[in-house]
């Protein structure tokens, strides 16, 4: 732990988190962005925000962002509005209800707020689902929605009000190494030195890291929403039907957005497309639960990439080269982790050591040894949804 200038490369909001906690810190901070802020995974983000996952280190990470993002007025910027309208998982049959039941135990001693809810009442929820044919929905009260691109924005102006540099359209070509410790980047202008570097890179987090011999277990899916004409209902829960590998929501202003199928990649520089057989595919799953949807116009769509690991948990802590620390591989999952990671990372590098998250179990080194993190389970049906 060396005090002193800190590179953080990339301008999602992963790495607009680390370097608005960095700079409210006191660290000289420099960001590093090769586009714009939020030109990656974070602009291509549906903007959920939920505790509802299957581990306590998950669970426990996302009750600790929940209440930062309810305070977010007053911690970051006044111009953001966390939409608590609830995650809904619908039950279809006894096997995917016994999973959720087995969580509750987890989610009451950690004080989740999540119930089950019948048919009917879901249905008084959002009127236009067809309740026929599944037991009822496990609501989560305490998830809900934020804008992408305000919330990274904010974060970066944030950064920059406490004294941080953000550059923008600045690539990073590689990373500097003397004697086992980081040294700087060169990048399309130039070097910078620094004492410490933060990949934040998402889905070129091993592309990087592996310049000095660290290497990222990553694999790339692509994920994307179809974005279609009114319902006639706004700001719902996002409504995931696991069996059927789709979910869908009302957006504040009305769109209906509806998830498309997820694609393994080869690699992040796949160019994601989306095919007219992708869009009637992804109207096909959601059409059972809503009658006439493929009636509405498809009015645009979004895709992009997702960096995923072996475990369904992050990487986030220091690498085995002195000042070089990472936080990669979250699964779409970055944007709403990203306050407990930035709080991290900052208190690692201003302190030398944080409560906030265990790097012990979700650093990059954990793949090494012979105890392994339980995974993180994606969902029920063994799917992971779109975030």
């Amino acid at each position: 732990m060396t005090n002193g200038t800190t590179l953080v490369i990339g301008g999602g909001a992963i790495g607009t988190s680390v370097a608005y906690f960095l700079a409210k810190n006191g660290s000289d901070v420099v960001l590093l962005e090769q586009n714009q802020i939020a030109s990656g995974a974070t602009g291509r983000a549906l903007g959920g925000v939920r505790n509802l996952f299957s581990h306590p280190i998950t669970v426990e990470l996302m009750n600790r962002n929940i209440e930062f993002f309810s305070n977010f007025s007053e911690n970051v910027s006044d111009e953001f509005e966390f939409h608590r309208s609830g995650y809904l998982f619908l039950l279809r049959n006894e096997e995917i209800r016994s999973v959720w039941e087995q969580r509750m135990d987890l989610y009451r001693r950690l004080g989740v707020d999540a119930e089950f809810i019948t048919p009917s009442e879901v249905e008084e929820r959002i009127d236009c689902i067809d309740v026929s044919d599944f037991e009822g929905a496990l609501l989560g009260n305490d998830c809900g929605f934020i804008d992408p691109h305000l919330t990274t924005q904010a974060f970066a102006n944030a950064a920059k009000a406490e004294g941080a540099e953000v550059k923008t359209g600045t690539p990073v070509e590689d990373v500097l190494v003397s004697n086992g410790r980081v040294t700087g980047v060169e990048t399309s202008i130039g070097r910078f030195d620094a004492d410490n570097v933060v990949n934040a890179t998402g889905a070129w987090g091993n592309e990087l890291s592996s310049k000095v011999g660290v290497e990222l277990p990553v694999d790339f899916v692509q994920h994307g929403y179809l974005v279609l004409d009114t319902l006639g209902i706004r700001d719902s829960p996002l409504i995931i039907d696991e069996s059927r590998d789709t979910n869908f929501r009302a957006e504040a202003n009305g769109e209906t957005v509806v998830s498309l199928e997820k694609k393994p990649l080869e690699n992040r520089v796949d160019t994601p497309r989306v095919r007219q057989e992708d869009k009637i595919r992804a109207l096909e799953r959601v059409s059972g639960l809503i009658p006439g949807i493929s009636d509405l116009s498809i009015k645009n769509h979004w895709t992009g990439v997702l960096a995923t690991t072996p475990d369904g948990h992050p990487i986030v802590g220091e690498t085995d080269v002195d000042g070089l620390y990472v936080a990669c591989g979250f699964s779409g999952h970055g944007l709403m982790m990203s306050p407990t990671v930035g709080m991290a990372i900052s208190d690692a590098i201003v302190t030398g050591s944080t409560d906030v998250i265990d790097f012990d179990q979700l650093g990059p080194d954990r793949f090494d040894g012979p105890e392994r993190l339980t995974p993180e389970a994606k969902t029920t049906s063994g799917t992971q949804t779109n975030e």
